[in-house]
């Protein structure tokens, strides 16, 4: 959140320099005002679509991790079917060894 932090340090420097114009001229020019408020609502924008594009990236990762598990738990049911039936199959050995013997 390092833009966040730099958002409100540039807004609050913004509005310190109007403040300082504001005592010095005893009211501050409407240029600068409007000059602050667009600088504002340029930074505002930048930052909600970092916040939109990092959404997207957090979005992605969870599908991705969603993915994943599902493939961790389809393997791990293919395991157990493949031990289940080499467990059948050495039953079915030892029987068939058991009966010869």
């Amino acid at each position: 959140m390092n833009d966040a932090e730099d958002l409100n340090q540039s807004l609050s420097k913004d509005i310190q320099i109007m403040a300082d114009e504001a005592s010095q001229n005893d009211t501050p020019s409407a240029h600068k005002m409007v000059s602050i408020a667009r600088n504002f609502m340029d930074k505002t924008e930048a930052y909600r679509s970092q916040l939109e594009k990092q959404n997207a990236e957090i979005h992605a990762l969870k599908q991705k991790i969603a993915d994943t598990e599902k493939l961790m738990y389809l393997d791990g049911l293919t395991e157990i079917n493949n031990r289940k039936k080499f467990n059948e199959d050495l039953s079915l050995f030892t029987a068939s060894t058991e009966d010869t013997c």
